[in-house]
């Protein structure tokens, strides 16, 4: 939070899991920006792991999810998250700070797809940008080893003057330890 704040990002934009998880049904788009074991389908069923259990964003309930991770490694806790690989889902790999810039170039050009790093997503990247009205970004470890805070709010700008309503979704233990994103 105080990475995002650091960046101007309005505090009432920074929403607390309990208020925001059953807004992801009726947006357009979901961001994540460097998080895995928290918006990880698998803590409802995979018994016996450290996340099993624990709540999770629900990311996998937005219309359309673009996700820029550094890899398709598993997160912390080591356990595959399925949202990678489910239909629909745009992954977008490298460090935090350049696959956002990528967002940003895409949504600045308001050009057709010509091929960015998306693996394992389908539409056009473009498109689901341009077209969404209601985006939900998802912060995590990844955009603070990036430091990409600023990028990530240079999206949010770009999507809200394109006539998105923009907000951040902020899970109570994301990054290394518990609260460590509001520590950041």
């Amino acid at each position: 939070n105080v990475l995002l704040a650091e960046a101007d990002v309005s505090y009432e934009k920074l929403r607390g899991m309990d208020e925001i998880n059953d807004e992801f049904s009726q947006c357009d788009l979901a961001i994540v920006v460097g998080a895995s074991d928290v918006i990880n389908p698998a803590a409802n069923t995979a018994e016996g792991t450290p996340i099993y259990g624990m709540p999770i964003l629900n990311v996998d309930l937005a219309k359309n999810a673009i996700i820029c991770n550094y890899d398709l490694k598993p997160g912390y806790a080591g356990v595959e998250n399925p949202l990678y690989t489910k239909p629909g889902v745009i992954m977008m790999l490298g460090n935090a700070e350049q696959t956002v810039q990528e967002l940003i170039d895409k949504l600045s050009a308001q050009a057709e797809k010509t091929g960015p790093s998306t693996e394992g997503g389908s539409g056009d990247l473009a498109k689901i940008l341009r077209e969404a009205k209601r985006v939900i970004i998802v912060p995590g470890y990844g955009m603070a080893l990036a430091q990409a805070q600023q990028k990530v709010r240079a999206l949010a700008d770009k999507l809200e003057a394109n006539g998105a309503v923009v907000d951040f979704a902020i899970h109570p233990v994301a990054g290394r330890m518990p609260g460590h994103m509001n520590v950041l």
